[in-house]
Parts: C-alpha cells; structure tokens; sequence
C-alpha cells in the first residue's frame, strides 16, 4: 500500500503541474486538469496518512504477549513498576494506589479494508494506577503514564480518534473501542500482558 500511496501522488502531482501549465493559455482546461490530478493526489495523502496512524499500532492475530510488568515497594500504596517489552525495552515508572491498570486501542476492518488484507490491529495507549478504595480513587493523587506518546502524528490526525468520532467518514473501520485490565500491586509481584481479539488479559507470573 505504501508504493499505491506513493503512485498516486506523484501522478496527481503531475497532472496538476500539467494543468498550472496550461492555466495562462487556456485557463478552463488548466483549471480541469488541475482538478482531476487532486483526486489521486488527495487519495494517496490520505492512504499514506492511514499506514503513517497504522505503524503506531500492532497486527493481532493470535493471543499475543505485549508486555511484562514486574512491581517494586518504595512506599505506602507507592510503586516502581519495571515494563518489559517483546523486544527488549524496558522503561521504569512511578505508580500511586493498590492496583495496576493497562489500558488499551482497538481497530477493527470491514469491506474493502479486509480485501487489502488488514487485520485487526491494537496499541497500548495508558498504564496507571488504581485505588481499591472509591474514595481513594476520587481523592487520592493519580499517576498515569501515556504508553503511546512515540505516535508519528498529531492527535488532530489519530485514526482511532476519527474514526470514532466521524464514522460515516471511515467506512472501512469496522469497530474502534478501548479495553483494560488490572490487578493487584505488589512488592515484588510479576505479570504478563497479552492481547486477544476480545480484549488484554492479565496473568500473575511464577515468582523468580
């Protein structure tokens, strides 16, 4: 898709510098060209636009790990949390409360998307923390962390976010919705993060 993208914005780009040329000496047919070459220019802005929103996500297929947690005490209801990523990224975080929460985006494919062969598509977007206690949780201070904050665009241009708030202007998205999961924090405790079709699920791991 990346070099249909491409194909057509170089041919939009020269059917439009065609029709600028012809603008002084016959300003209608100029003006025509012009407008036909913004067509494929146009849709190949757009098609690179949406692989550009789709490189912040990842394919779902199968049940799949994403993330590895493992929580260290330094306080009361206060934690170091170590995030281990498939590849080997790690990043450490400060989280408040009794629990640990992921939050996740979902992107799911209909007609001619699913001809094109996409799949559904998921990116971790929050990790935060919880209090047990509701009026903890209104009270207490809270510690979010934006797990999607490397995203290559601007919120303004986010799929997810366009999708769900103009659907009639994204025909191919089939659904776009959020999932979490938590569990308890605890010194020394370990988790594995994995997505499935449904949703994330979370699973204690053996202590080391």
């Amino acid at each position: 898709m990346v070099y249909i993208a491409l194909l057509l914005s170089v041919i939009g780009l020269w059917i439009v510098a065609h029709g600028f040329r012809h603008c002084r000496r016959h300003p209608v047919k100029g003006l025509f060209r012009c407008t036909c070459g913004l067509v494929p220019l146009l849709s190949g802005v757009i098609i690179a636009v949406v692989l550009l929103n789709l490189q912040t996500y990842a394919r779902l297929t199968n049940e799949l790990p994403v993330a590895e947690l493992r929580f260290t005490q330094i306080g009361e209801q206060a934690f170091q949390a170590e995030m281990q990523y498939p590849d080997g990224k790690r990043e450490q975080y400060l989280l408040a409360g009794d629990d640990w929460r992921v939050e996740a985006q979902f992107l799911k494919w209909k007609g001619w998307a699913t001809v094109l062969g996409l799949e559904p598509q998921f990116r971790l977007e929050r990790l935060a923390g919880r209090y047990q206690d509701i009026q903890q949780e209104r009270e207490a201070p809270h510690s979010v962390v934006n797990l999607a904050a490397d995203s290559l665009l601007p919120p303004q241009l986010d799929l997810w976010k366009f999708a769900q708030q103009r659907p009639r202007l994204a025909p191919m998205v089939d659904a776009t919705y959020g999932t979490a999961t938590y569990l308890p924090m605890r010194d020394g405790a370990a988790y594995r993060v994995t997505v499935t079709n449904s949703g994330l699920i979370a699973r204690e791991l053996d202590a080391n």
